[in-house]
């Protein structure tokens, strides 16, 4: 049973439908029938002198002794020759029998899987015969087996699918290999690579240009065994596959038919629409009208450029093409949107093709402006052009430094204590400072660029050639490589007559307006020293003078000094010496520290916290415990070794700690199956725990100042806390050339190609607020948008105050007047506000009502007084056992009774 099962499963969906099936089908036959000793009995190859399975003979007494007539006659030997004779024909008879149940599956599976050539072996019932039967009928001759292959080669070099890559190429590999193993001579030497080149051209044209580029630099240098050296067909389509999977997890942003079929299709009229249109396949292609899975701008009945050389159109589809176009006006809109968006793209192409007849190239200077005309602005205005290499590198021949006009673009920055002017044509423009920047290479990988202005108005980014030669690298015009010590490092590719390192779609600008989208990104905040000291936590005069050159988002006006009566209540401390460790840390979270802080109970009932500092970054991070026992504790570190390894890919290898009575019997035992070194400090020593006491004590201290300043209740410490360490993070350190801990983090990450999610390392803090100051978040009532006439009379936001932050655009707001912290993303804030106690929920005011009661009730001694009934906010005195209702105080007999009742207004 179970050959016949492992012979289908190997076989599934293999069916002898003709000769092009052939190879595989008795290829599969070939594996079974070897597995189990048959081949040799049912090879359709051997004509003459093939055996026959037979039976194995039982050996009997005779065999051994011919002249004796009965077993008994034997003698010992000639006995235990017989018996050792019939151990060996019980194993060839079970041998045998196995042979035979195997053959059986193998009828089987050839009833079921030679299709239509059934009736070759109907009359036939012996499996060796039945296949030579099928080889005489369906197996093709060589010279029809190498046209049919060459023809499926050909085939799949025509229409690489773009939808469907992986298996695109893994079929090409498959009749490659085929291929090959026949000796055609289409597949000899490179012609594979050099045909496979050309046929992905149309889906990455700069992977292309790349390799057949670095072919033609291969052949003129004529090194010996270069051709075995280059990648042939296989090694190259693997390259392509891996290239392909990696840009595609990069951009993430889904092809035009991607949005063509997604945000598009919403803004169509529901009925227009029709069913067939939603339905997909397993990977989420919509179909589409010619009956297939792929998108509109993919269609070769659809889109005439996309169709590949011999293709031939079906009569019967272009009909139903052509019905559901008469007949369907979101099918027939969707069509055209998708010819436009083609034509529009081959335009493109166009214009890039003719930007090589342009000999050398010019200054990358601004077009010359008459001078009526105001200078060009960052966003340029709505009715000027956008030049379409804004956002992209080019290769300039006429200017002597880097330029780059974005600023987040920039992984260090320093700004000039004055603007220097930039001549550009007829415009001057000025360098607002200098920095590093990296450009992204179409082959992979970065190019980092040293000294690069920063020059905001500038109508693209600039790599400047004469700086490459300075550095020893060349510039081949003609091909467009960029090599160094005879190794190519990039190459650049003609788009709008300008030599391009790195491409990059024009982003939308919105027009200048009154009003601000949200998506917008924030401009930079413009404050005096004192209003970013309190965005920061109360910051050190020391770190603001760095806070600029350090983080993205940040201009202060006026001298950067401080003069704070928070900081002076809340920063009084002793001075304790702690000596580092000298083994530190080479990488982030190497080392860790961590600490355990018992404080009074919360808002939200928390009693503790676990501070984990990074030794390499300095980054802190924050857990917050229900107590400060070992369960609570060894729960928040497990966490925290699980959100390393999941975000970042790292291990935590030494945690140093003092000696708290949390971490004991569960946390030793931690340690050591995860292999991490413990470092405790000596037993009453709490100095020698160096870091972690005293990042405890710089975010007990930052958030008592930050409580202190806002005056907001103490037990709304774990709001503090958590915001003294959120801003901690994005603040310069001293010790580390005031870098914040964030820049360090993210700046190691991407040096060692780990995705961060963020493309800029340095931090964001143009959405900080002052700590503690007055908000004004939209009530639940305006966000749902229900009940709109109360909406145009009620007051649409409450007032709260600013304690955290959870992102750059979600804040973490106190109401008083409800006691609860709210996220909130709608709020506008005012930096000058505070809270100042007034603002508490309202006390309860005593009222007089007067409520009926049961005549039946008589003792008053049994009465007892129960909880507030919260939605009525009413308090009343009733008789234990007794569930009164409204409806039911209508319908009894009642006597009056007054009573002093509480109700909120």
């Amino acid at each position: 049973m179970s050959s016949a099962l492992d012979l289908d499963g190997s076989s599934k969906g293999t069916v002898l439908n003709g000769p092009c099936d052939w190879k595989q089908w008795i290829s599969i036959v070939k594996k079974f029938a070897t597995s189990h000793n048959l081949w040799e009995f049912l090879d359709p190859a051997v004509q003459e002198g093939k055996p026959v399975l037979q039976q194995p003979v039982e050996p009997t007494f005779r065999l051994i002794n011919d002249k004796v007539s009965d077993l008994v006659d034997l003698t010992s030997e000639e006995f235990r020759r017989l018996e050792f004779l019939h151990t060996q024909y019980r194993s060839k008879l079970q041998g045998y029998r196995d042979q035979v149940k195997a053959l059986a599956s193998l009828q089987q599976h050839i009833v079921k899987t030679i299709g239509n050539y059934y009736s070759t072996i109907a009359e036939e019932h012996d499996v060796a015969k039945q296949l030579t039967l099928l080889q005489a009928r369906v197996a093709p001759t060589d010279w029809a087996l190498e046209r049919e292959v060459l023809q499926r080669y050909r085939s799949t070099l025509q229409s690489p699918n773009r939808t469907k890559i992986e298996a695109w190429v893994t079929q090409w590999q498959k009749v490659l290999t085929e291929a090959k193993q026949l000796g055609l001579p289409d597949v000899q030497d490179l012609r594979p690579t050099q045909d496979f080149l050309q046929a992905v051209s149309s889906i990455n044209t700069p992977f292309t240009d790349y390799w057949v580029n670095k072919m033609e630099d291969e052949a003129a240098l004529g090194k010996p065994n270069w051709k075995t050296v280059f990648p042939d067909g296989i090694k190259i389509s693997e390259i392509f596959e891996r290239a392909h999977r990696i840009k595609a997890a990069k951009n993430n942003k889904g092809s035009f038919g991607a949005a063509f079929q997604g945000k598009g299709e919403k803004t169509e009229k529901k009925e227009d629409k029709p069913k067939w249109s939603s339905r997909k396949n397993d990977k989420g292609i919509p179909l589409c009208v010619c009956g297939k899975h792929h998108f509109f701008a993919d269609c070769f009945y659809l889109i005439e450029s996309a169709r590949p050389d011999g293709w031939t159109a079906d009569q019967t589809v272009e009909k139903k093409i052509k019905d559901i176009l008469d007949s369907n006006p979101w099918a027939k809109t969707m069509t055209e949107r998708a010819q436009q968006s083609k034509q529009k793209e081959k335009e493109k192409a166009s214009d890039s093709s003719n930007g090589s007849s342009v000999k050398g190239t010019a200054f990358a200077g601004l077009p010359p402006t008459p001078e009526h005309t105001p200078p060009p602005s960052t966003s340029f205005s709505a009715g000027k052009a956008v030049y379409p290499l804004r956002d992209s590198f080019i290769l300039d021949s006429g200017s002597d430094t880097h330029i780059c006009n974005d600023r987040s673009r920039f992984l260090d920055y320093s700004s000039l204590a004055e603007p220097e002017d930039l001549f550009a044509g007829d415009s001057q423009l000025q360098i607002l400072g200098n920095g590093t920047v990296r450009m992204k290479l179409e082959e992979g990988g970065l190019f980092q660029l040293n000294e690069v202005a920063y020059v905001p108005n500038f109508h693209t980014n600039i790599a400047s050639l004469d700086r490459f030669l300075a550095k020893g690298y060349n510039w081949n015009p003609a091909s467009g490589l960029v090599s160094k010590d005879d190794q190519i490092v990039f190459h650049t590719r003609r788009l709008f007559r300008q030599p391009v390192i790195e491409y990059n779609q024009l982003s939308e600008v919105a027009p200048s307006s009154n009003f601000t989208s949200s998506s917008a990104p924030r401009p930079a905040q413009i404050a005096d020293a004192t209003l970013w000291h309190k965005r920061l936590g109360h910051l050190n005069a020391q770190a603001l003078e760095h806070l600029v050159e350090n983080t993205t988002g940040c201009k202060i006006k006026g001298p950067v000094t401080v003069d704070c009566e928070s900081c002076s209540l809340g920063k009084g401390k002793r001075v304790v010496s702690r000596r580092s460790p000298q083994n530190k840390a080479q990488r982030p979270f190497w080392r860790i520290y961590i600490d355990i802080f018992s404080l009074h109970t919360s808002f939200n009932d928390k009693e503790a916290v676990l501070l984990i500092k990074d030794e390499f970054t300095s980054m802190i991070f924050i857990h917050f415990l229900n107590d400060a026992t070992q369960d609570s504790v060894m729960t928040a570190l497990r966490n925290h070794e699980a959100m390393i390894k999941r975000q970042w890919d790292l291990n935590i290898c030494i945690i140093h700690r003092d000696n708290d009575r949390a971490l004991q019997t569960a946390y030793e035992a931690w340690v050591e199956e995860r292999g991490i070194q413990d470092e405790p400090t000596a037993p009453y020593t709490s100095a020698q725990n160096g870091s972690a006491e005293r990042s405890g004590g710089v975010i007990g201290t930052q958030a008592r100042t930050m409580g202190i300043d806002a005056k907001l209740p103490s037990d709304l410490w774990p709001e503090t806390w958590k915001a003294a360490v959120f801003l901690h993070n994005r603040s310069p350190m001293q010790n580390h050339g005031f870098k914040t801990p964030f820049q360090l983090l993210h700046q190691w990450l991407q040096d060692n190609n780990k995705d961060t999610g963020y493309q800029q390392t340095q931090p964001d803090i143009t959405f900080l607020k002052a700590y503690g100051c007055r908000a004004y978040p939209l009530n639940k009532q305006a966000l749902q948008n229900k009940q709109k006439k109360d909406l145009k009379t009620d007051p649409h936001a409450e007032i709260g105050y600013l304690v955290g932050y959870d992102s750059t655009n979600i804040f973490r707001i106190w109401i008083p007047s409800t006691s609860e912290v709210r996220r909130v993303r709608d709020v506008t804030f005012n930096e000058s506000l505070f809270y100042d106690g007034i603002d508490k929920p309202p006390e309860p005011i005593p009222q007089r009502i007067e409520v009926r009661l049961p005549g039946h009730i008589e003792d008053e001694s049994e009465y007892e007084e129960v909880a507030t009934l919260r939605k009525t906010g009413l308090r009343f005195k009733f008789y234990p056992n007794h569930l009164i209702t409204r409806n039911q105080m209508t319908r009894m007999n009642f006597t009056t009774l007054r009573i002093p009742i509480q109700r909120r207004i």
